[in-house]
This record gives C-alpha cells, sequence and structure tokens, in this order.
C-alpha cells in the first residue's frame, strides 16, 4: 500500500483467462466450505479429540475423498498462486 513498486518483481503474466479461472475457484470455496461442514452435521469438532457419540461419516463429499476439507485447502492454495 505504501510502495507497490516493491512487489513488482513478483509480477507474473499470465492469460487472463487462466485468472479468471482462479477467481471462479475461489469463488465456489465459500459454498463448498459450507457443503463440507454441513456434510459433518454433528459430528464436527474444535479439537482433534473425539467425542462422546460421534460416527464415521460416509456420505456425500466424504464417499469420495477421506478429508475434503484438505482438498478444498489445495484447491485454495492453487486459485490464490494462479
Amino acid at each position: 500500500m505504501i510502495r507497490p513498486q516493491w512487489l513488482a518483481w513478483s509480477h507474473t503474466n499470465l492469460p487472463a483467462g487462466l485468472r479468471w479461472a482462479a477467481v471462479c475457484m475461489a469463488a465456489l470455496m465459500i459454498p463448498l466450505s459450507f457443503w463440507i461442514f454441513r456434510s459433518l452435521g454433528l459430528n464436527v469438532s474444535e479439537t482433534v479429540l473425539t467425542k462422546e457419540g460421534q460416527t464415521l461419516v460416509t456420505w456425500w463429499p466424504y464417499s469420495w475423498v477421506r478429508h475434503p476439507h484438505y482438498e478444498l485447502a489445495s484447491l485454495c492454495f492453487l486459485a490464490k498462486y494462479v
């Protein structure tokens, strides 16, 4: 914000289509995050410790990928650096 020219070294020339693809990927992150956490239902935990009554989730995104939130983080990483 103070001196934008200091960041000129990090500029990359990418096609506009690739940049818009990254914008679309980033826009999909929010609904996908809600979908992933909603599919967990009552099994959401703020720690890695299991709670009484937790069950293994095997439906929706968890039927395709073991840790869909990690996959979402990978997409976020790609969208950020494109």
